[in-house]
């Protein structure tokens, strides 16, 4: 039972974490927008706002087989210390 409560609280963690991630990618995201909309021609800027994307597209990948490897104990892609 308590092997139960502590894997519930593992996914309630993980679960938490994937969600402040997620609005803080979409604050990054509209304030790129805005960046390159105002600053127009910079080439800084431009390079981030195209960047961006793919970045948060690789860490959502990442964080999506972190969450299952909390929920799924079989997965040997992370390794945990008991």
């Amino acid at each position: 039972m308590l092997n139960k409560i502590e894997r519930d609280m593992k996914v309630a963690k993980a679960e938490n974490n994937v969600i402040k991630f997620v609005w803080i990618s979409i604050v990054i995201g509209v304030v790129m927008i805005i960046l390159g909309n105002v600053f127009d021609g910079n080439p800084f800027i431009d390079f981030i706002s195209a960047a961006l994307p793919w970045v948060l597209l690789g860490l959502m990948v990442l964080f999506a087989i972190l969450y299952a490897a909390v929920n799924v104990e079989t997965i040997t892609l992370v390794k945990t210390y008991k």
